[in-house]
């Protein structure tokens, strides 16, 4: 029996779900309801269905699965997953340490990782991207539920899965998708979303580079190579990129090595840096925050006489300090950057039962915005959008 047949009265069941309240009203929250908790299941449900023919009367069914996939790796998702688990419970909850939570979460982002690779979520997702009316939604959720799986130093395990799976499939992901993506986002650079954006999915490929350099591999960094450096050359062209996305573009082409293959590459690496001077930019102290380097972008950065430490992974949680992050880019649903520090979860006020849910955390609220742009159609509860903002 194939995961398509087992998930076949699954999928009817969601599609008919979509249609009859709406598929803005549907979030990973309902699919869990529907598979009773069981993560594997659900991403395997999302994955076939993103197989399968678009159902009828169903136009946003590829955006919102996709949707579905980034709400599943977020916390509140797991915080709900975990109360659900043992409604009872919940007093005990409430005074969980933080280091006890994170490392149940982990163990959720592991389950979630080796659903990925099982039912090729990747691959699923790239073929719901090959609709040029929803690619920018679709590849923006996929590098958002990436980095809640791969973007901190004890997601040790699902970062080393992802990073073999992404080397394993850059031929199509990087040079078909991944490469227009970026120039699209570069190109719309003075766009603060689409430059927040950017950020995101270089701090998701640089820390998909960390994992693949504990993991021993350089498959990766040599296949985004030639992407990074054309980012970064297409970035000092245009000049009105925002001066910390730029910042991004020049740390993820060093992550990468670009300086050893490029007789250009060292002038377009001082060239941004220049630029970066001149726009108020304290690059070290950006740099210190940053926190994902491959030894290759240590040594990179040394060549331009700057001193950054290649990023030590945790094998376990608690281990260390939380990550650094861009300040511009906050800690927003989907990683818990916070390892070993003793503090306790609040009680939740009850769930409400109106309004849209929201793109970023799947919760239902009556206030809110619509994105725009790039987001355009997406709804936004006003404390994701506050911290977007």
């Amino acid at each position: 029996t194939t995961a398509a047949e087992c998930t076949r009265p699954l999928r009817a069941m969601l599609a008919l779900l979509l249609r009859c309240v709406g598929e803005d009203r549907v979030s990973a929250r309902e699919l869990l309801e529907l598979v009773r908790g069981d993560v594997a299941l659900a991403v395997a449900v999302i994955a076939e269905s993103l197989a399968a023919p678009k159902p009828a009367g169903l136009p946003l069914w590829p955006m919102r699965l996709c949707l579905m996939l980034q709400q599943l790796t977020s916390p509140d998702v797991f915080t709900w997953l975990m109360q659900r688990a043992d409604p009872a419970a919940s007093e005990e909850f409430n005074n969980l340490p933080m280091a006890d939570f994170r490392a149940r979460q982990l163990v959720h982002c592991q389950a979630i990782a080796l659903s990925y690779v099982q039912f090729d979520v990747l691959g699923r997702a790239l073929q719901a991207a090959e609709d040029q009316s929803q690619r920018q939604a679709v590849m923006a959720a996929l590098i958002r539920a990436l980095h809640s799986l791969v973007g901190s130093r004890d997601l040790v395990g699902p970062g080393r899965l992802l990073s073999r799976c992404m080397a394993f499939d850059f031929m199509r992901l990087g040079f078909r998708f991944l490469a227009p993506f970026g120039r699209k986002l570069i190109e719309d650079g003075r766009n603060k979303d689409s430059a927040k954006l950017l950020r995101l999915l270089c701090r998701t490929f640089c820390w998909l580079l960390v994992h693949a350099d504990a993991d021993g591999s350089a498959f990766l960094g040599d296949s985004l190579k030639p992407v990074a450096a054309e980012w970064l050359m297409r970035a000092n062209m245009k000049g009105d990129v925002q001066g910390k996305a730029l910042m991004a573009l020049l740390v993820l082409a060093m992550n990468c090595g670009v300086l050893g293959s490029n007789p250009q590459a060292e002038a377009q690496a001082n060239t941004a840096l220049n630029k970066l001077q001149y726009d108020g930019v304290d690059v070290e102290d950006e740099l210190a925050r940053w926190g994902a380097f491959s030894h290759l972008g240590a040594v990179s950065f040394a060549q331009l006489g700057l001193a950054v430490t290649p990023t030590e992974l945790q094998e376990q949680p608690g281990a260390g300090g939380g990550d650094d992050i861009d300040s511009d880019d906050e800690e927003w649903p989907g990683t818990v950057g916070v390892c070993g520090v003793d503090w306790h979860l609040a009680a939740e006020d009850a769930p409400p039962t109106e309004g849209h849910p929201c793109s970023e955390c799947g919760t239902l609220s009556v206030e809110g915005k619509y994105g725009e742009g790039y987001f355009a159609g997406l709804w936004y509860c006003e404390t994701c959008w506050d911290q977007w903002q």
